[in-house]
């Protein structure tokens, strides 16, 4: 299960960068909100896959007890 976790982690990883690249080919290079926008996407990424790994965290937590 870690093994498809990891997995899943680095493919969005990706798929976030890849995403945000073409989002930002749009915008010109001078946006002055671009690293606040990034900040956010990553922001957004992050406590998703965090919501994720604790839930998981407590489904094993509650079949082991």
């Amino acid at each position: 299960m870690r093994i498809s976790i990891k997995r899943a982690i680095g493919l969005n990883i990706v798929v976030i960068f890849i995403l945000a690249i073409t989002f930002f080919e749009d915008l010109q290079m001078n946006s002055p909100h671009q690293k606040e926008d990034l900040l956010i996407i990553f922001l957004g990424e992050f406590a998703y896959w965090l919501t994720i790994i604790i839930g998981l965290y407590v489904i094993k937590r509650k079949n082991n007890l």
